[in-house]
């Protein structure tokens, strides 16, 4: 017999199945917007597009504003479906996206946003990328700001009358980069161990070790290749002076070829692989891969670490 309380259960579960439902989507779009911009980090931008076309559908700023980015890219300059997505993510305040967008009204609120920044670092170097003006790029460097350094460290190489009068275009490059990868950008990293200043190998393989913990994709291939061939040459010719070890090499390149399709390096990762696969037993593959899974499970997503909006 149908009872009152045969009516309230069913509208329990009825609710409880509606509420399952809406967890489910929210966990979709969640896993889809953190699956696209960790592809676009990584600059596997065609992966990465329907993922983010979920997420920026859902109202995602950042996916939105990366979805543009990657259909600019795509074609080589600005489309209307870029644009359409540059302003979603600019009617959200992305400052970023009002630069791309860069028509008169878009600027005018990038200005208003960046004044109103309470982080003076950060503040003075959306400045910087809206006007180009080279001294908000140093007082934002002055101020900390990590990209700053990078930024002004590329300058300063590109052209000696940028830098300040009675500094060096070398002393100075050696002191933001250095700042800046103590500071922990992933790109100073890279670069400073790599200046001619610096030329101690104990001092490269730290840097390259903070990379690793970063799960810096050319930071992968850089450690794979010193254990794998620079064992192989002269000591003054090593950059870095590891031992050999073919087996960790072999699952750092497999990783970084399973994980990569668009990567500037993944031909070149393919090839390499394929070397060491022909000096390795079948079990030291496995065991190769079981160490790729392993890393994979115990550091964060892989990426490029760009910059946030320059580009060198």
């Amino acid at each position: 017999m149908y009872t009152h309380t045969n009516a309230l259960l069913s509208y329990a579960d009825f609710v409880t199945a509606i509420q399952n439902l809406v967890d489910h989507v929210k966990k979709q779009r969640t896993m889809a917007t953190n699956e696209g911009l960790e592809l676009y980090n990584l600059g596997e931008f065609n992966r990465a597009k329907l993922h983010l076309l979920i997420a920026a559908t859902d109202g995602n700023k950042e996916a939105q504003y990366a979805l543009a980015e990657v259909l600019r890219r795509d074609a080589g300059n600005m489309t209307e479906e870029a644009r359409n997505w540059y302003q979603k993510a600019a009617g959200q305040d992305h400052f970023y996206a009002l630069l791309r967008l860069a028509d008169e009204t878009s600027l005018a609120k990038a200005k208003a946003l960046a004044e109103a920044n309470a982080d003076p670092a950060e503040r003075l170097l959306q400045l910087y990328e809206l006007t180009g003006d080279i001294e908000s790029l140093r007082k934002s460097e002055r101020a900390g700001s990590s990209e700053a350094k990078c930024i002004l460290a590329y300058l300063y190489g590109r052209d000696e009358k940028l830098v300040p009068s009675g500094l060096t275009p070398t002393a100075e490059q050696t002191r933001l980069l250095l700042e800046a990868a103590i500071a922990g950008l992933p790109k100073a990293m890279a670069w400073y161990p790599r200046l001619l200043t610096v030329r101690d190998k104990t001092t490269r393989r730290a840097w390259l070790e903070k990379r690793l913990q970063l799960n810096d994709v050319n930071a992968l291939l850089d450690y794979a290749f010193a254990i794998s061939t620079e064992y192989d040459m002269d000591e003054d010719e090593q950059e870095y002076g590891y031992e050999k070890d073919l087996v960790k090499a072999y699952a750092l390149l497999w990783l970084v070829s399973d994980t990569t399709r668009q990567f500037k390096r993944h031909a070149d990762t393919v090839k390499n692989l394929a070397n060491l696969e022909a000096q390795l037993t079948a079990q030291e593959i496995t065991d190769a891969k079981q160490q790729a899974q392993a890393w994979k499970l115990s550091h964060p997503p892989m990426s490029e670490y760009r910059l946030t909006y320059q580009e060198f």
